[in-house]
């Protein structure tokens, strides 16, 4: 478990044996199946329906938004995972032209 002011995270680090990570294999899984909710709002309303399955944060993602992720998380159960990259690395993942601080993951 990471610690981060506060804010306890699962760690998602686990590397598989071909050496990709699980972070972008599930973000990148989830763009191909249209599963993917970019964005603090769209996720934070999803969350509250309990209707998504993970959560991603980049690093530099705000206090804030994460006190907010932690306490939707503990209301509905949702995972919250800190993606080992920046706000512009994710939205690079995501094949966006923007920075991302948050996605979700569809059931």
């Amino acid at each position: 478990m990471n610690q981060r002011k506060g804010v306890s995270v699962e760690s998602f680090w686990v590397m598989y044996t071909d050496g990709d990570f699980m972070s972008e294999k599930e973000i990148k899984t989830a763009i191909k199946e249209k599963k993917l909710i970019v964005g603090s709002k769209s996720v934070f309303d999803l969350m509250k329906k309990s209707a998504l399955d993970s959560v991603f944060y980049a690093e530099n993602c705000p206090e804030d938004v994460l006190a907010q992720l932690k306490h939707y998380s503990d209301v509905s159960s949702i995972k919250i995972k800190e993606f080992k990259g920046d706000s512009e690395k994710l939205g690079e993942l995501c094949a966006k032209p923007f920075n991302i601080l948050i996605v979700g993951l569809k059931k």
